[in-house]
């Protein structure tokens, strides 16, 4: 899928054939038409000489469902990873977090 985020007033082309999948939800077959379910799937895109730029990909099991892609910050992306228990090293350290993280607990509402 492709489609414009926005970083202010630039214009960023993402398109999920081509940009990093860091997370890809799973796909399930529709159990009926009258039942929908949403999932997300995580995508890094690179542009040369700037920050990294994360993005949800929101898809339905339905037909006649419309795809969307939202922004979220690299604290959200790294979250999310978290809490499909996937740590990744794209990411900075936010020390005391990922102390806690390292000591096993699992969310940062825990602590």
């Amino acid at each position: 899928m492709k489609a414009t985020l926005y970083d202010g007033s630039r214009k960023i082309p993402v398109n999920t054939k081509l940009d990093a999948c860091l997370y890809s939800a799973a796909r399930p077959a529709p159990h009926s038409e009258d039942i929908e379910s949403w999932e997300k799937d995580l995508y890094m895109h690179m542009t040369r000489g700037k920050p990294s730029k994360f993005y949800f990909h929101f898809h339905a099991s339905g037909k006649d469902t419309q795809e969307k892609i939202v922004p979220v910050s690299p604290t959200m992306a790294d979250r999310f990873l978290r809490g499909k228990g996937i740590v990744c090293d794209l990411f900075p350290e936010k020390s005391p977090v990922d102390v806690l993280y390292r000591w096993g607990y699992g969310i940062a509402e825990e602590f």
